[in-house]
């Protein structure tokens, strides 16, 4: 498995851990929003909660980002 599949790979079990755990991550930086960094990884996955049992995801942005993006 290459660099690629991995951080891929921990991308997608971080979102099915906030699928069971939707209150994990922090406060994000824009209102309404949660952040949930990646395990080993510089990406932080930023979603939503949309209804009781819902979440939408808006990005996963890398550390080195400008988040939220400049207006």
């Amino acid at each position: 498995m290459g660099a690629a599949e991995r951080v891929h790979l921990r991308i997608d079990q971080s979102i099915a851990l906030l699928d069971t755990f939707p209150q994990l991550g922090r406060s994000g930086l824009v209102a309404g929003t949660r952040e949930k960094a990646v395990p080993r990884t510089p990406y932080v996955i930023v979603y939503e909660r949309v209804g009781v049992d819902e979440l939408r995801i808006l990005a996963v942005v890398h550390g080195r980002q400008q988040y939220p993006p400049a207006e």
